[in-house]
C-alpha cells in the first residue's frame, strides 16, 4: 500500500460509466445528426444513476450514450431514438439500441458508450473498446421517442419500446431482444425496467445480498472457530477514522466517514464506503481511511465478503494490514489496485530478512510477480518486491463488481501467510457453511514461514480499508501507462487529461456510485 507498483499487465476503458454529473453544454441543433459515424465504442455500467435523457437504465437495457454534439442535459432532441451500431470490420454484426444518455467523456464527438448488454451483443466485455460505425434508424430520425404503445393515467405515462438485434458469432447467429418500459414518477423523472432474452443459452451470476460466508460457530475440521462476524453497523463500529491528508502524495483528504456521509448502510445492510462527488474541490477530495481498533498477530483467518470495489480513474482502493512501525512491523495487502485495473494485487512488505522462497515462486499458478525476478519483500531494498498480480481478470474493479464481487481470504499463522480469492458462485461450500477448512483450498499466493517468519516480521497489525486518490500509484506511475493491471487504455487516454490530480479534483461526478460495498468481514481463530 505504501509504495507504488509498476504494473504493466484490457481495456475496461471508461470514465463514461453513467456517472452523470450535471454539466451545461452549448445547445446543438439536432440537424447535426449524422447519417453514419465511424467511432470508438466503450461500455458503461448504469449503476441505477439518472441519465441525461432522464431515465434510470439497467445493464440489461440495450441503450447507447452519444457524444455531446447529439445529447446533453439541456438538449434531449435525440433521446429515445433508435441507433444501429455495427462492427467496422464486420458490418453483419450489429445491435439496435435506444439513446438514453450523453457520453460527455468519450473524447471525439462521434464516440459512444454502450450498455453492458449491448456491448456483449457485439463482442466480449474483455475487448474493452470496439471500432464501430453507427447511424440513426430512418424510422426514428424525426421523432424524439419511439412509442410502440402509450397509455396515460392520472399518475403516469408509460412508453414501451421494443428493440432487437442480431449478433453474429463464428458458430451461430444469436438474436438479442429487450423490452424497456419507461414510466414517469411524481417528480417527473423516469425509471426503467427491462426483460431480455437470447436465442442461445446465457450464463447468469447469482446475486448474494445475504452474503457468501456463513456464521456457524462450530469449529471446522481444520480447527477454525468464528470469533467475530462483522456485518452492517457492527462492521462500521469496529473501525475508527483517520482524519488527515493522504500519504503517498495522494490528493485524498481522509475524513470521518459517518459524519461526512461517506460511510453508511445500503438497503441490503451492506456497508458502503464512498468518495466525495463535489464536482470541483480546491486541493484535496474527501475520502475514507478506516483503521481497526484491534491489532493482530499470527493465529488468525480472515474472510472478506465484498460486493463492490471502487473502480474509476484516480482511485487507489485497498484492504490491508500494517503495523505502527513501518516497514519493520510488516504489511500485508489483501486487496489493492488502481484506476480500472481488473487484476488484484496481493503482497507483503517487511523489514530486513524476508524473501519469497523458491517453493513459493514455483507454486505461483494463479498469479505472477509484479516485477519479474523481484522476490525480496524487504521494503528497505524494494518497495515493489514480492508483490503478485492475480491472473483472474475479475479479481478487481468493474469485472469483480459485475460478478457480484466475491471473497478474499487471508490465513495469517506461524506457518506462513496464505492469500485466497473466489468470485461469487465459486466460493467453497465450507466457507458458505461457516466452517472454513483452508487445507482444502488453493491459495493464490503462499508466503512460506521458512523464508519470512510471520512471528518476526509481522507484529500488532491493524486492519485498514481506504481509498486513496491519485498519488504515486494511481497517479504518477500508472496514469499514462497503457495495458496496466488488466486495463487497456491509460487513464490519460480515457479521461483526455494528462494530469491525474487535475482530473480528480475537478471531476467529482466521475466518482458517483464508485465505492466499496462490504457484505461482511469474518475473523476466525484456532
Amino acid at each position: 500500500m505504501r509504495p507504488s507498483s509498476q504494473l504493466t499487465l484490457l481495456a475496461l476503458a471508461s470514465s463514461v460509466f453513467a456517472s452523470h454529473g450535471f454539466k451545461r453544454h452549448f445547445r446543438r441543433s439536432s440537424d447535426l445528426r449524422a447519417r453514419s459515424e465511424t467511432a470508438l465504442a466503450y461500455y458503461g455500467y448504469q449503476n441505477s444513476t439518472l441519465t441525461a435523457c432522464g431515465v434510470y437504465s439497467n445493464d440489461t437495457d440495450y441503450i447507447i450514450g452519444l457524444g455531446t454534439d447529439y445529447v446533453t442535459w439541456d438538449n434531449k432532441d435525440n433521446c429515445f431514438k433508435h441507433v444501429t451500431v455495427s462492427l467496422r470490420d464486420d458490418p453483419s454484426t450489429s445491435v439496435d439500441v435506444t439513446v438514453t444518455d450523453a457520453c460527455k467523456d468519450c473524447g471525439d464527438s462521434a464516440n459512444v458508450y454502450l450498455s453492458v448488454a449491448a456491448f456483449e451483443a457485439l463482442s466480449e466485455l474483455t475487448t474493452g473498446v470496439l471500432n464501430v460505425t453507427w447511424s440513426f434508424d430512418d424510422d426514428s430520425a424525426s421523432t424524439s421517442s419511439q412509442a410502440v404503445a402509450t397509455t396515460s393515467t392520472e399518475d403516469a405515462t408509460t412508453i414501451q419500446t421494443t428493440t432487437s438485434a442480431a449478433a453474429t458469432t463464428t458458430e451461430a447467429t444469436t438474436t438479442y431482444a429487450a423490452t424497456t418500459t419507461y414510466a414517469t414518477t411524481t417528480d417527473n423523472t423516469y425509471y426503467a425496467t427491462t426483460s431480455s432474452s437470447t436465442s442461445s443459452s446465457a450464463s447468469s451470476t447469482s446475486t448474494s445480498s445475504s452474503g457468501n460466508v456463513g456464521t456457524s460457530y462450530t469449529t471446522s475440521t481444520d480447527g477454525w472457530t468464528l470469533q467475530t462476524a462483522l456485518k452492517g453497523q457492527s462492521l462500521i463500529d469496529y473501525f475508527h477514522y483517520d482524519v488527515e491528508a493522504a500519504d503517498n502524495e495522494g490528493v485524498a483528504n481522509y475524513v470521518d466517514g459517518t459524519s461526512e456521509g461517506l460511510v453508511y448502510l445500503d438497503g441490503n445492510e451492506n456497508v458502503i464506503i464512498a468518495i466525495d462527488t463535489t464536482e470541483t474541490v480546491s486541493s484535496l477530495r474527501n475520502s475514507v481511511r478506516m483503521v481497526s481498533t484491534t491489532t493482530f498477530n499470527p493465529g488468525y483467518l480472515f474472510l472478506f465478503d465484498i460486493a463492490e470495489i471502487p473502480a474509476a480513474c484516480g482511485t487507489w482502493p485497498a484492504v490491508w494490514f500494517t503495523g505502527s512501525n513501518w516497514p519493520d512491523d510488516g504489511e500485508i495487502d489483501v486487496v489493492e489496485g488502481v484506476n480500472y485495473y481488473t487484476k488484484n494485487i496481493v503482497s507483503i512488505h517487511s523489514g530486513s530478512g524476508c524473501t519469497m522462497s523458491d517453493w513459493t515462486l514455483s507454486s505461483l499458478v494463479q498469479a505472477s510477480l509484479v516485477v519479474e525476478g523481484d522476490s525480496n519483500c524487504d521494503a528497505y531494498v524494494s518497495t515493489t518486491g514480492c508483490g503478485c498480480s492475480l491472473d483472474s481478470t475479475s479479481s478487481f474493479g468493474l469485472p469483480f463488481n459485475e460478478a457480484d464481487g466475491g471473497v478474499y481470504g487471508l490465513e495469517f499463522t506461524e506457518s506462513g501467510i496464505n492469500l485466497y480469492f473466489w468470485n461469487t458462485g465459486s466460493v467453497p461450500d465450507d466457507i458458505v457453511a461457516g466452517t472454513p477448512n483452508p487445507t482444502t483450498w488453493d491459495a493464490v499466493v503462499q508466503y512460506a514461514a521458512s523464508s519470512c517468519d510471520p512471528d518476526s516480521h509481522f507484529k500488532d497489525l491493524m486492519m485498514v480499508i481506504n481509498t486513496n486518490l491519485g498519488g504515486t500509484f494511481a497517479g504518477d506511475n500508472i496514469w499514462s501507462t497503457d495495458n496496466a493491471g488488466g486495463q487497456g487504455s491509460s487513464c490519460a487516454t480515457i479521461t483526455g487529461n494528462s494530469d491525474s490530480s487535475n482530473y480528480i479534483l475537478n471531476t467529482g461526478s466521475a466518482y458517483t456510485d464508485v465505492h466499496f460495498s462490504f457484505r461482511g468481514i469474518y475473523i476466525y481463530t484456532q
